[in-house]
């Protein structure tokens, strides 16, 4: 008796061995996903301050006397990646637009429970009205 238990309990403990990474304590998931957060947030402040230093080499090209054309060609190496400035900075300002137009906008009010029920009540009344003038028609027609 005491084997046939023993050997369940080993036969379980090989079964469920490998899903025991799946239930991780809530604490551990919280910090992996602050952790995700920081190194987000550390992310974008690099981007943004690589968006500005652009931004400044095509201002102080303008300002020191070059051609739209070249400065449109103004290009520099990054991460092993050859980056057309201009180019850059134009993608830039629609991906930050297209940000702008994702953001949840406030409304001054909502919908409650009333304004519902009152649109509900209107449209019934709406109804019962258009069939009350069929039914009207319909009995001047037959007369």
């Amino acid at each position: 008796m005491k084997q046939s238990i023993l050997t369940l309990t080993l036969m379980l403990s090989f079964v469920l061995a490998p899903c025991a990474g799946l239930f991780e304590p809530a604490s551990v998931r919280a910090q992996a996903m602050e952790e995700l957060d920081e190194k987000e947030l550390e992310a974008r402040k690099e981007h943004d301050k690589f968006v500005k230093e652009m931004q400044t080499l095509l201002k102080a090209a303008q300002d020191s006397g070059f051609s739209q054309e070249d400065i449109r060609d103004i290009t520099i190496t990054r991460k092993g990646k050859t980056i057309v400035v201009w180019e850059f900075l134009e993608q830039e300002k629609l991906r930050r637009e297209k940000e702008e137009r994702r953001r949840f906008v406030p409304r001054d009010r909502y919908l409650s429970v009333r304004d519902i029920s009152q649109e509900i009540q209107s449209q019934e009344t709406r109804k019962l009205d258009a069939l009350r003038q069929k039914m009207i028609f319909v009995g001047a027609e037959e007369q």
